[in-house]
């Protein structure tokens, strides 16, 4: 393995690089586990109470399950039925009021990317109609990050708005990662016409 200057890694480099990645994987594993807990115990309630049901976290199946591999493959965090109906939800969590995308991730290729080309695949395990963006919108209480709305729209109908209207839309890098992303906010949203709900958490779905 060479460095960025094109020699190759001493063994306190390597060792250096090893300890970051573990410690990088720690960290996303522990954003992970957060960001579940909040839509279990935040807004499967309130599915529940819509007839949604069955539900499964794909993210957290061991590694090498058929389960674990539509979240690696496919990127479908949650699976749940409504009517009988297979739902698949990209569950994600911010600050934000609307939807972040990721762009590039380490300085690959990320969702932004990917999904389209995966919902337009014979093989997608879901109908694609069927496949929804769950955005928890969170405000922060004494360090703790505490849900307020949650935001909805159909994946297929992000993609192809972002698509069309990469003008319209922000980009942001994460400060902690280094990670970009793309924002879509609820009132371009809206001035656009494009159909979503936002669901205040505490008093029901708003129109």
């Amino acid at each position: 393995m060479k460095n960025e200057s094109g020699f190759y890694l001493t063994n306190q480099e390597k060792q250096t690089n090893k300890d970051w990645r573990t410690k990088d994987k720690q960290r996303l594993e522990s954003e992970m586990r957060k960001s579940n807990a909040i839509f279990f115990e935040s807004v499967i309630p309130f599915l529940k109470n819509k007839n949604f049901d069955n539900f499964i976290c794909c993210e957290l199946e061991p590694d090498e399950t058929k389960l674990k591999k539509i979240d690696k493959d496919w990127k479908i965090d949650w699976l749940t039925t409504f009517e009988e109906e297979l739902v698949g939800i990209a569950a994600r969590v911010s600050s934000f009021n609307g939807f972040t995308i990721r762009k590039y991730s380490r300085g690959y290729q990320s969702e932004y990317f990917q999904i389209p080309n995966l919902i337009s695949k014979k093989d997608f395990p879901i109908n694609p109609d069927n496949f929804y963006v769950f955005q928890i919108e969170t405000t922060e209480v004494n360090n703790k990050k505490i849900p307020t709305k949650l935001h909805v729209i159909k994946t297929s109908s992000l993609f192809s708005f972002v698509k069309e209207n990469e003008n319209k839309v922000e980009c942001f890098t994460n400060r902690n990662d280094g990670n970009e992303f793309v924002f879509v906010s609820i009132e371009i949203l809206l001035s656009n016409k494009i159909k979503h709900w936002t669901i205040d958490l505490t008093k029901g779905i708003q129109d």
